[in-house]
Order: C-alpha cells, then structure tokens, then sequence
C-alpha cells in the first residue's frame, strides 16, 4: 500500500513531465493499492504470485530508470536521479515482494483454498479417463 500511496502522491510531477510517465505512475499507484487491498481481505497463493510479478517488475523497472533510463519520453536513455521519495517508494516495494515469497514459501499449497486440491490418486483416475 505504501509504494501505491507515494506513486499517487507523485502523479502530478509526473504528468507535467509526460503524459506517458504520469499514465504509468497513476496505473501502478491503482495497481498496488487495490492488490494491497485484495491481500489484506482474500489472500491466496495465486494473489502472492500476483503480487511476485507486480512489485518484482516495478522494482526493476525503477532500477532500468536509475541505471539507463528508459527509451521513452522525452529524455530517452537518461538515468533519473534517485531521490529519497523513490527509494522509500521501492523499499515499500521490495518489502512487498520479499513478503509475497516469503507467503509463497511459508504456505502449502494445499492449505489453499483458491485452488483445487490436487492428490496423485485424483490424477490417476482423470490420467485413465
């Protein structure tokens, strides 16, 4: 939630920008506070992967625009400056991301209910059928 927050609050900077940067910084600020939400209340395996990739990709995105720059926008293959309002918005992500796989690591699948619990005696019969 913490990562969505800053990203909402920066919108605006973004926007006078570019468009695109503040199209994408509006869409991961919505992106992560309703996963953040959908977490808290209907957690599952499949929202932790979820979860994997969305904080995961933002985390190297945010690394791609720190080291290279990007190849949009209108100073392409410029690096951004960091500043301390993005490293607090990516360590709210990487604290996301490494709590995701730690829920990933920490809980069997089939203590899940989002997903069907699978045996090898249930993959034998729909195996034969």
């Amino acid at each position: 939630m913490g990562a969505g927050v800053v990203h909402a609050a920066v919108c605006p900077d973004h926007f006078r920008e570019a468009t695109l940067y503040g199209e994408f910084f509006l869409g991961a600020a919505a992106a992560q506070i309703c996963w953040s939400v959908v977490a808290l209340l209907h957690p599952t395996r499949n929202l932790w992967h979820t979860g994997v990739g969305l904080h995961g990709s933002i985390v190297a995105l945010w690394a791609v625009t720190r080291t290279t720059g990007l190849p949009v926008g209108p100073l392409r293959w410029t690096p951004e400056a960091s500043t301390g309002i993005d490293r607090l918005a990516v360590m709210f992500e990487l604290a996301a991301f490494i709590s995701c796989i730690s829920c990933l690591c920490s809980t069997p699948a089939s203590r899940d209910r989002s997903r069907p619990v699978t045996t090898s005696s249930t993959l034998e019969v729909s195996h034969r059928a």
